[in-house]
């Protein structure tokens, strides 16, 4: 077998390049990212590709911008993965959170909180993590409504703050059932915006973060979260410094000098590829802040969606859930990541795979082992472990409006099938 190079691979790659060029020349997104590693752990292919707009100065004024490998990007939904689920699955195997049938409503989590109330006494960590929870899909009335009334939503232009913690977690203890708990699989924020609540629990009952612990810096709000009146703001910010302490330098070759993280810093607002005009809420193109309505009503600081990456950097993140290392062993992968029961879902333990009743199959014609994961705003991650391999394909589909969806699917599969005829020539 040859080694698997971006020079031995050579012409091979010109498919790849292709399609990649070809959705911004259609107007798919005005720029992408796109990572490759193969079966040896190499990364035979690292590109970017188009500029930040069509032409047109940017959100914030800079001229159009040619996308680059260190551009941030609005991970959207992929923040689940990165974020809460990595976080449990590591709880899990340090025996934090040892049984994933344990109820959400037990006195290890939100018991004191009457979590059960509203039908809610028998959903577990399990349910919350195949998204059979019966939540709803989203919050109702919405975090950035004015029905719902965060602090700061009276102000047309709503600045990013973390005030409304409190009232979102008070909420969510409240949250009422849309189905039956395991009944039926509906893919929903709330079942991960609870579980970055549990993180944050569970690592203040296990002593594991103290308030000493949080990150002042890019979180300045979290001076004022008291562990007497623990709730919503204690344990986001527990959660967020349990996450930047121990999750995110085992997630990234550059451990603790990552890159990766929630609430970007201004200075690096010009670095972030622009989402989409939101004319109902902030009254911009965002650039800079997530994208994601609930989450900036949170602060950017929620279980559901609000980090930024680079390239590089998520396919780092591939490695860890594709290969044992510091963070997960082979055993928790393999249970995390396989799906839980294929007659009724394609859903494992927070991601989705291609198992026969997947109905998107974002990574093409990649095995149905395959595990992976996508984000609104143009995101997708890949892992194949029967090929060994793995894909990302950062976009920003919905700049400057949201209308690319048939399109992106496209894209993505499109993508991932020429990775595989490139590839599959030499394995």
């Amino acid at each position: 077998m040859l080694p698997l190079t971006a020079l031995s691979l050579g012409s091979s790659l010109s498919g790849i390049r292709d399609v990649l060029f070809s959705a911004i020349a259609n107007n798919v997104t005005p720029g992408l990212v796109a990572g490759v590693r193969d079966s040896l752990g190499n990364t035979v292919f690292l590109e970017a590709f188009g500029s930040l707009t069509y032409g047109e100065n940017t959100p914030l004024g800079q001229p159009n911008s040619k996308i680059t490998l260190d551009t941030y990007y609005d991970m959207a939904s992929i923040s689940k993965i990165i974020g809460p689920v990595s976080s449990a699955a590591y709880l899990y195997q340090l025996g934090a959170m040892p049984d994933l049938d344990e109820a959400v409503s037990s006195d290890n989590y939100l018991a004191s909180f009457n979590y059960s109330q509203n039908g809610k006494g028998s959903i577990t960590l399990r349910n919350l993590l195949l998204h059979n929870s019966g939540y709803p899909p989203d919050p109702s009335p919405s975090y950035a409504s004015i029905e719902f009334a965060c602090p700061a939503t009276s102000s047309p232009s709503p600045p990013l703050t973390l005030s409304c913690q409190d009232q979102v977690f008070t909420n969510l203890m409240a949250q009422t059932l849309e189905n039956p708990t395991g009944a039926k699989m509906v893919y929903s924020d709330l079942s991960m915006i609870t579980l970055l609540f549990i993180v944050g629990r569970v690592v203040t009952r296990e002593g594991f973060i103290t308030s000493n612990d949080f990150d002042l810096k890019r979180l300045p709000e979290c001076a004022s979260a008291s562990s007497d009146n623990s709730g919503g703001l204690y344990f986001a910010c527990a959660y967020h410094a349990y996450w930047r302490k121990a999750i995110q330098p085992r997630l990234f070759a550059d451990g603790a000098n990552a890159v990766t993280n929630y609430v970007l810093d201004h200075s690096l607002y010009m670095d972030a590829s622009p989402t989409y005009v939101d004319e109902a809420y902030r009254h911009r193109i965002m650039q800079g802040d997530v994208s994601d309505a609930n989450s900036y009503a949170l602060g950017g600081l929620a279980g559901h969606a609000g980090i930024f990456s680079t390239v590089k950097e998520c396919l780092d993140f591939t490695s860890v859930w594709q290969y044992s290392n510091s963070l997960l062993n082979k055993s928790t992968t393999f249970l995390w990541t396989s799906v839980f029961n294929s007659t009724f879902s394609s859903r494992a333990l927070g991601w989705v795979t291609q198992a026969p009743t997947d109905t998107y199959f974002g990574c093409g014609n990649m095995s149905a082992s395959t595990f992976y994961h996508t984000g609104y705003t143009g995101t997708l991650i890949c892992v194949d472990p029967l090929r060994n391999i793995s894909t990302v394909l950062l976009t920003t589909r919905v700049y400057p409006n949201e209308s690319n969806i048939p399109q992106i699917q496209a894209l993505r599969q499109a993508f991932n099938n020429e990775v595989i005829k490139a590839l599959d020539v030499y394995q």
